[in-house]
């Protein structure tokens, strides 16, 4: 039977981790103007940045200490660095906030992967539905990151920064009455910390990385080469936000038709066929000149895309004991990649057509492919 409250504390914290997510690009910070500004650029960075370290650390203390621990620190972190954004008056406390926010992110993103899986399936079939698990849980992180821009911008039109990030920051408090009204034995058994050199040691983990470095600039680029492709076509830019939502609302809908349907044992094989899938349809998409083509090719893609992160990791908790080390090490290549790759993808597309600047995703797709295809024969 699945926990009540166990299932709470997981809803809050991946709603949190994507809120969190989400929110620098959102609220203005202090002495910059209206996002996607430039002076934003440097705190967005920052943050991602920081991220990295966080990441590598939260695993290892969630792996050693338990998940109810970790989930109480994240929530304090968060809430302390969305306060003391709310008051930045210098390059100095700003950065230290974003430091603060990350070690929230961290902390609450890795606890919440953890407990998917046992959230929303019985204890004994949780160890065989750990990819389905992680997919419907990441439809929360993917939901509230969607929706977190859009609420921090109308409180802070409501309320001003200060009293909006106050508010977020208390927000940020929910999963500490809900972790310590769970009782101790829903939450899943952790197990030792992972080495660095233990994750190297297995093959599925290596490759999985390599996968994820390559595959969270893709994701994280989906938008904007969305919207340049589609004006490419001739759509109205008015038109192009509302078929964004809907792409996102594809991606979504994919995860959650994984999660149900999902059959176990396969999920490797399912990796492999959604990025094979990503690989053709940039292809055909780089040579479709007709608005309807080129929409179904987007609907295609937005569905491969959707289940890849969270299936992978299903993957890798398979292989690892659901460690929560291993989680946090990939996320953080992920992140790396990221930072790099869209870096990369920025300074080129400043020089070349849109079309051009989409055979990079799809280079990066094809590599994927070949990794995900060992990972599924070995």
């Amino acid at each position: 039977m699945v926990s009540p409250w166990l299932l709470a504390t997981t809803i809050a914290a991946a709603f949190l981790g994507g809120m969190l997510l989400a929110i620098l690009s959102a609220i203005q910070l202090p002495g910059s103007s209206t996002p996607p500004q430039p002076a934003h650029a440097p705190a967005r960075k920052w943050f991602l940045l920081t991220l990295i370290p966080m990441m590598l650390v939260s695993g290892p203390a969630i792996d050693k200490w338990g998940v109810q621990e970790m989930l109480f620190a994240g929530s304090f972190l968060a809430a302390f660095g969305l306060a003391s954004l709310g008051m930045s008056r210098s390059l100095g406390s700003v950065l230290l906030s974003a430091l603060l926010l990350a070690g929230g992110v961290a902390c609450l993103l890795t606890a919440s992967a953890v407990l998917m899986p046992y959230a929303f399936f019985p204890r004994r079939l949780a160890p065989l539905r750990l990819a389905h698990g992680l997919n419907i849980g990441f439809i929360i992180v993917g939901t509230s990151w969607l929706l977190m821009p859009v609420v921090t911008d109308w409180l802070k039109k409501k309320m001003g920064l200060r009293r909006s990030m106050l508010l977020v920051g208390l927000a940020c408090l929910v999963p500490v009455p809900l972790a310590a009204l769970t009782p101790a034995a829903d939450f899943p058994a952790t197990g030792p910390a992972l080495t660095f050199d233990k994750l190297l040691e297995e093959p599925h983990l290596w490759l999985a990385g390599l996968v994820i470095f390559f595959y969270f600039p893709l994701e994280g680029s989906l938008s904007n080469w969305a919207v340049s492709y589609l004006r490419d076509l001739g759509y109205e830019a008015r038109k192009i936000p509302w078929m964004l939502l809907g792409f996102w609302l594809v991606f979504l809908t994919a995860r959650l038709c994984t999660g149900w349907f999902l059959y176990p044992g396969y999920e490797a094989w399912l990796v492999f066929f959604l990025v094979l899938g990503i690989a053709v349809t940039f292809g055909n998409l780089v040579g479709a000149f007709g608005a309807g083509s080129g929409e179904k090719g987007m609907l295609v893609m937005w569905a491969c895309c959707g289940p890849i992160f969270p299936t992978l990791m299903g993957v890798v908790f398979q292989h690892s004991g659901s460690s929560a080390t291993a989680f946090s090490s990939l996320y953080a290549l992920g992140t790396a990649g990221s930072l790099f790759f869209q870096s990369a993808l920025v300074s080129f597309a400043s020089f070349h057509s849109v079309r051009a600047t989409m055979c990079i995703p799809m280079a990066l797709a094809l590599v994927m492919t070949a990794s995900c295809l060992v990972l599924a024969v070995i």
